[in-house]
């Protein structure tokens, strides 16, 4: 078992799952109207699921993937509803083209090189119909308390997270050039 997955395991077998139902932050209430019931949605480093269990309880069909077997154990648990699958994004997703009306990434898209970010976003874009939804949330640029200091900011709330030797990621991030996909990018 690699590192970083043990130590994502580690964390989530720490959770009390027999008594546990995630505490949900309703971030995703302000995108609801962007959500069809009966839709299928990608949720991308789904954690313990919190995103899981709203878009569930919208009426959407939810494919619940992360790189930890633990949080699956944990989202299989709480919803009984979504499908889940250990996958690590890093690799091409196992899901076929166009199979996703949305895609939710909660906090899980920023641990990664920019290379393997653009890889990430290509995957998703494959996975997603036509008019797809990408809904991504990041981090605040400005919370220094996570780690945030001396990024630039390329407009109203968007700030550059990666340094990349050319615009691509930061284009498809923004929309431009994407063809087939309405990314939404939120900072918390």
């Amino acid at each position: 078992m690699k590192e970083p997955q043990k130590i994502w395991d580690n964390r989530y077998s720490q959770s009390n799952t027999t008594t546990y139902r995630p505490d949900y932050d309703h971030w995703l209430e302000a995108w609801a109207s962007l959500f069809v019931p009966h839709s299928t949605v990608l949720d991308v480093g789904c954690g313990r699921g919190y995103d899981t269990v709203y878009l569930t309880e919208f009426g959407c069909r939810v494919v619940s993937v992360d790189f930890a077997g633990e949080a699956l154990k944990i989202v299989h648990k709480t919803t009984g509803q979504a499908k889940v699958i250990q996958v690590d994004i890093r690799q091409e997703l196992p899901f076929s083209a166009g199979q996703f009306h949305a895609v939710t990434a909660s906090l899980s898209l920023y641990y990664f090189s920019g290379e393997q970010t653009q890889q990430i976003i290509d995957n998703i874009r494959n996975s997603l119909a036509a008019d797809g939804l990408l809904l991504a949330r990041f981090n605040s640029v400005k919370d220094v308390n996570h780690g945030a200091r001396g990024y630039s900011e390329l407009g109203n709330n968007y700030s550059l997270l990666l340094q990349l030797p050319d615009q691509k990621l930061i284009n498809r991030l923004r929309g431009q050039r994407m063809p087939g996909l309405r990314p939404m990018l939120i900072m918390t």
